[in-house]
């Protein structure tokens, strides 16, 4: 059974943990069942009020566009924007031009998640150094959790319980700042007529890296809930939006191809690496 296939999964842990059941302040899952319930009455309230319908395809992610004739205000493709799936630029290539034009709606905004990229990017020499005693990540730990005892082997609980926790003590957006040169996203407006935005308005770069600091008024309560809702903090979401310049009109759609091709031949290196 996978891990992810914990029911609190995909919730809000906070959210979830301040639903009121009564007496039975601890039972977490029944909170859960509470909190589902009371989503669906609002969702279902808020549907009865509204004129909506809802079209649902079974196809490939990369030849959706060709099923679509209109354009969308916001577009959401979830992560398959990692490097194991479409990734990066053929998503951003196949999607942007399904936003409304600037003109338009100059908020049309496209959401890409990367769950995998910054562990990805991770090198032996990031992790060396987040592992020795003066790093930023050890000294804040040390704020949460402190050696009870010694450890007894290499898969002792309070061991592995550490090397989790230290992962939730940095911040990454160094690793992704070498991710972007590497990808060169600062290129996307002339390979897919579409940029990244610097301040997000739908969804934060990092929703689930801690915001507290170690010490302050429910510090601990946060690291916690982090510690145990299955997210890795490492979560980075990008908010893309559509630019109208001569010039990415007429490279977007020759560049498309070009990522198509390249993204083809990664796969095939890919297979054959797993083969042999």
């Amino acid at each position: 059974m996978p891990d992810c296939a914990d029911p609190l999964c995909g919730w809000s842990l906070y959210e979830v943990d301040k639903t009121p059941i009564g007496l039975a302040t601890s039972d977490i899952y029944g909170k859960l069942f509470y909190y589902v319930r009371s989503m669906l009455e609002k969702f279902m309230y808020r549907m009865s009020k509204l004129t909506i319908a809802f079209q649902l395809l079974q196809v490939h992610a990369a030849t959706l566009p060709n099923h679509l004739d209109e354009s969308f205000d916001r577009i959401d493709v979830s992560n398959i924007s990692d490097s194991g799936y479409l990734g990066a630029h053929r998503t951003v290539a196949l999607r942007a031009p399904l936003l409304r034009v600037p003109p338009t709606n100059p908020h049309a905004i496209l959401i890409t998640l990367f769950m995998n990229l910054i562990d990805e990017n991770f090198t032996l020499q990031d992790q060396t150094t987040e592992w020795t005693l003066g790093s930023l990540s050890t000294k804040r730990l040390a704020n949460y959790l402190l050696p009870t005892r010694p450890n007894r082997s290499i898969i002792d609980p309070a061991l592995m319980k550490y090397a989790h926790a230290r992962h939730h003590m940095r911040e990454y957006d160094d690793i992704f700042g070498r991710c972007a040169d590497k990808l060169q996203l600062a290129r996307m407006p002339d390979w897919a007529g579409a940029v990244m935005k610097e301040e997000h308005t739908i969804i934060k770069k990092w929703p689930h890296r801690l915001k507290l600091e170690p010490g302050q008024e429910g510090g601990s309560e946060e690291f916690y809930r982090l510690m145990t809702s299955g997210l890795s903090s490492r979560e980075l979401y990008l908010e893309w939006k559509r630019v109208q310049t001569q010039k990415a009109g007429q490279e977007s759609g020759a560049d498309r191809e070009t990522i198509t091709s390249l993204d083809s031949c990664i796969a095939f290196v890919r297979i054959l690496v797993n083969y042999y």
